[in-house]
């Protein structure tokens, strides 16, 4: 069982620190629901006992917010049975070792031309750099792609909450409607939400690219651009590195 301190600090790795989205910056709790969002990635947990974060009333915004977030779970339950997306088994294991495979091929790179801190908003730090530039690809038909960062806090919220289930969206969607990127991760006592990265333009150029099929790393961040991000999808990749 993880600590109040643990629990904190996993729940505020959803959050943005966005000073333009203030309302985003610390998790919520809605009739007993704790809450937390960046905008790209959901969290919502029931019963999360000795937190106390802000109760909120229906009238805040965060209400609508928390409201918006049940909903989505709701249409991904349509989808479901509308045949509009598909169950995939991801072996936490080995989604959590793509993850780190990527973030510490990334993090080499960066600390070597990012600061650790930095205090100009236009510059980005090495955390920021390891966030943008390393990448998991997901088992399934659509192969769907998502921040490293976001597969490791999917990790650790399994271990922290128990087991999810990966509901990702297939044909039958068009370009643009949220379902088509959206993965829902549905488990007993919470559901993460989070938005796939739009693959169809990707380059591979400066990403460190793992695939969380084989939990290898498929792309160094320092490898030339002569793979097509396809190929790794739904050719390389299986093969490992």
């Amino acid at each position: 069982m993880k600590s109040e301190k643990e629990l904190r600090e996993l729940f505020e790795r959803f959050t943005t620190d966005d000073v333009l989205r203030p309302q985003l910056r610390k998790p919520w709790i809605v009739d007993g629901v704790v809450y937390a969002t960046d905008g790209r990635i959901a969290i919502r947990v029931k019963d999360a006992d000795g937190l106390d974060y802000e109760r909120v009333n229906d009238y805040d915004w965060r209400a609508s917010g928390a409201r918006r977030i049940d909903g989505w779970c709701l249409e991904e339950c349509d989808y479901l049975a509308g045949g509009n997306v598909e169950y995939v088994d991801v072996p936490m294991s080995y989604l959590r070792k793509a993850a780190y495979a990527a973030m510490d091929d990334a993090r080499i790179y960066a600390y070597n031309h990012y600061p650790e801190t930095t205090d100009d908003i236009e510059e980005m730090t090495a955390e920021e750099a390891v966030d943008r530039y390393s990448v998991v690809i997901l088992p399934g038909t659509k192969r769907h792609v998502i921040a490293a960062r976001y597969a490791a806090m999917v990790c650790d919220a399994v271990d922290a909450f128990g087991a999810v289930r990966f509901y990702m969206p297939v044909d039958g969607f068009k370009r643009g409607d949220y379902g088509r990127y959206r993965i829902w991760c549905p488990g007993a006592k919470f559901d993460i939400l989070l938005m796939c990265i739009r693959s169809d333009k990707m380059d591979t150029h400066g990403l460190s690219i793992a695939d969380s099929a084989t939990a290898t790393l498929v792309h160094c961040i320092t490898d030339e651009s002569d793979i097509s991000f396809e190929r790794l999808q739904f050719g390389g990749a299986t093969d490992g590195k």
